[in-house]
């Protein structure tokens, strides 16, 4: 797409523009617009005007997708629109999100990523949310509650290896021989009880890094549900094992 610059406005032109309907867009920033003119469309953002070199069919196709939210069908006019996406002009389009889970956590993101205006159904990006880690994929995007904290895996780290560094790194009583429960004796735990507030803070944070375009890809986040903290720290795959 190629914008030529217009910074001449006159009194008329300011008085037409009062007097112009405009159709609200999903996508468009704040004090942007997509005019159709005489001569072509113009992009107006602030009080600068820039003309918009496409075909007019393929102009129309773009203000008809800036109208409503949906993608246009010529060559140009996508590339318009994604130059507008790029220029920061433009919203991306809404992301779509697949949670696959049943529990607590999966009903929480996905109230989460449908506030912050996401697609949440089938056909989308899969997300597993699972309520512990006894059943995570070896690829693809996944958060679980582990304890008294959500983890989130990181792109570039499949979940399972996230899952064992993690208890590869935190002490555990019952391995040592004086503390190791008796086999066939009666035990008792605490129950797994997730915060209302640590689920919310939980499922909003997860949900706002499923939709950063600039996600670290080996970051792994962590909420802590009981003191209500984030904290994001690196993680590398785990090695295979040496032959």
């Amino acid at each position: 797409m190629i914008l030529q610059t217009q910074t001449t406005q006159t009194t008329q032109t300011t008085r037409h523009t009062q007097q112009t309907r405009y159709e609200r867009s999903p996508r468009l920033r704040a004090d942007v617009a997509l005019l159709t003119g005489r001569d072509g469309h113009l992009l107006r953002v602030g009080e600068t005007h820039h003309h918009v070199h496409l075909a007019r069919a393929e102009g129309d196709q773009l203000v008809e997708a800036l109208a409503t939210g949906a993608t246009p069908e010529g060559a140009g006019a996508r590339a318009a629109l994604e130059a507008l996406v790029d220029a920061g002009l433009v919203d991306p389009a809404p992301a779509h999100h697949t949670v696959v889970g049943e529990g607590l956590l999966a009903e929480a993101l996905a109230a989460a990523l449908v506030r912050m205006g996401s697609r949440v159904g089938p056909g989308g990006t899969p997300v597993v949310a699972r309520d512990d880690d006894s059943d995570l994929p070896a690829t693809g995007v996944a958060c679980w509650i582990s304890g008294d904290r959500v983890l989130l895996a990181p792109p570039a780290v499949p979940a399972v290896d996230v899952a064992a560094r993690r208890r590869a790194a935190t002490a555990h009583r019952d391995t040592e021989p004086l503390t190791r429960p008796v086999p066939g004796a009666r035990h008792v735990a605490s129950s797994v009880l997730v915060p209302p507030a640590g689920l919310e803070l939980a499922a909003t944070t997860v949900a706002a890094e499923l939709l950063r375009r600039d996600r670290p890809s080996h970051e792994a986040v962590t909420v802590d549900l009981h003191h209500l903290t984030v904290a994001r720290r690196p993680v590398l795959p785990v090695p295979p094992e040496p032959r």
